[in-house]
């Protein structure tokens, strides 16, 4: 059964999250994800007044079926602004196993 699904974590600017939570419960049904605060680095992190500038950003995990899967992903593109440079990440992960209850989307 755990097969069944994908884990898609994504990085995002923590301004963008809320609506992306948003938009896949209204696109597609998932009401349930994890939040995880988080920050950036990259060689094209600015300075300002001499200290390195990291953006904030947060991790956003949520399991779905696999035939959902790159739906869900294009609707975290598009609302996270991952097509531009520099924006964050979104990516799927095939699943061994999955413990605890699953979603009500899930079942």
């Amino acid at each position: 059964m755990s097969k069944d699904y994908k884990a898609i974590i994504s990085i995002v600017d923590n301004n963008l999250t809320e609506t992306i939570l948003e938009k896949i419960e209204e696109e597609h049904g998932i009401t349930k994800s994890t939040v995880i605060l988080a920050r950036g680095r990259s060689d094209k992190d600015g300075e300002f007044f001499g200290l390195k500038v990291e953006p904030e950003r947060e991790c956003v995990m949520t399991l779905v079926k696999e035939e959902s899967s790159k739906q869900v992903i294009e609707t975290i593109e598009t609302y996270g602004k991952l097509k531009e440079p520099g924006q964050g990440i979104v990516f799927s992960l095939s699943l061994e196993h999955v413990g605890g209850l699953l979603p009500a989307h899930m079942e």
